[in-house]
């Protein structure tokens, strides 16, 4: 009925919006990650050295074998499921570990397609088809924008047609055939439904163009990684294997620095140990550090004592106490030089009596008199005659 029409109608104007707005941005992300798969130069890059490490591989060996001109897309899922013989190392490692010694601005090749991994969640059936959904519903807003400007009894010539029997007149009245489009645009904006009618078929038709604008990138661009044209491939499809083997390029990246790290730091480690090795070997003089540890190992550590009182202040003597006493000094070298005076032979009474010029030796202690305790004087020299 003509009520319900108008409902359908303002529903339809209600969500119109947000319908246009979510299926717009689902195009261009699709456009625009066709658009980044098309103009990487890194992932063309990148795709150029799988297929040659792949040609290499297939060559190797007896036989005359053919190189390979492209590979499939789909084959890139499979990168990382063919292993070495250590069944550690995959394809994908090796040629991650050729991009990184040769190339290694090629490994953020995943900078280019920001867009990729948010496309690959859009199904281009689904927005293809709320599309077309979008059109029905507009049409059916024209006609009920049509049918109401001739209900108000706009001036316009309308074609004769028979009465319907049905108590409502249906939209489809008015066909586009019976009149021209500038006759249709002057009465549909006699209406607020109409000026809505005419807004929305502007949205509508631009968005078409996109859609059809996308759908001849995406056919470009299966072209330009050698899918044939009969492929039944999705965008979705193709972006979802774009994104796994990034993240698969990733995985294995992060495998190779890590292997890498070590084996430069074994080789650090090894060429410090060989120059230490050349140094010892040219000079036998130790290092500073090799007489300190050496000095550390024959010292022995002095066990401290912990019973030991702790010092008491005590007087500290002064220099004159330690001094000897010089009587005792001096009375001890008169009792040596008497023991050396006896000691010694002294001229007999007869040699005194027959020569009366020899004098008897006198006793050196005589000479030293108590007044002069201090002096000192040679036992050897005898004393001076008169």
């Amino acid at each position: 009925t003509q009520s319900k029409r108008k409902i359908r109608a303002l529903l339809f104007k209600l969500q119109f919006r947000g319908c246009i707005h979510d299926l717009a941005h689902d195009v261009f992300s699709i456009e625009k990650a066709c658009d980044e798969l098309s103009n990487s130069v890194r992932l063309r890059k990148i795709f150029g050295i799988v297929l040659n490490i792949g040609n290499r591989l297939n060559t190797a060996g007896p036989g005359q074998k053919r190189k390979a001109g492209a590979f499939t897309i789909k084959s890139l899922l499979k990168l990382n499921q063919a292993k070495a013989f250590d069944n550690k190392t995959t394809f994908l490692h090796y040629v991650v570990l050729v991009v990184h010694r040769n190339s290694e601005e090629l490994l953020d090749f995943k900078e280019d397609l920001p867009t990729v991994p948010k496309a690959d969640k859009i199904f281009w059936d689904q927005c293809v088809n709320e599309l077309e959904e979008v059109e029905t519903q507009l049409e059916n807003v024209r006609k009920l924008a049509l049918h109401e400007a001739k209900s108000n009894k706009i001036v316009y010539a309308l074609p004769i047609k028979p009465k319907s029997s049905s108590k409502d007149v249906d939209s489809d009245d008015l066909s586009v055939e019976s009149m021209s489009l500038e006759d249709e645009v002057a009465l549909l904006r006699s209406t607020k439904i109409g000026m809505f009618a005419l807004s929305a078929i502007r949205k509508v038709s631009q968005l078409r163009e996109r859609v059809d604008t996308a759908k001849e990138k995406f056919s470009s661009l299966l072209e330009y990684f050698g899918e044939s044209e009969d492929s039944k491939m999705q965008p979705h499809e193709l972006f979802e294997i774009i994104t796994t083997f990034c993240r698969n390029f990733g995985v294995a990246r992060k495998a190779v620095d890590k292997i890498e790290k070590a084996k430069k730091r074994d080789e650090s480690k090894k060429g410090k140990d060989e120059s230490k090795a050349a140094i010892r070997s040219r000079s036998d003089v130790p290092t500073k550090n090799e007489k300190l540890k050496a000095i550390q190992e024959n010292q022995t550590p002095v066990k401290k004592n912990t019973n030991a009182r702790p010092p008491q202040n005590r007087p500290i003597p002064r220099a004159s106490s330690l001094q000897p006493n010089m009587g005792n000094v001096l009375s001890d070298l008169r009792r040596a030089a008497s023991a050396k005076w006896n000691a010694s032979a002294a001229p007999s009474s007869n040699e005194v009596d027959n020569n009366p010029k020899v004098a008897p030796r006198r006793h050196p202690t005589d000479e030293i008199s108590p007044g002069t305790r201090n002096e000192e004087r040679s036992d050897d020299v005898p004393p001076a005659s008169p």
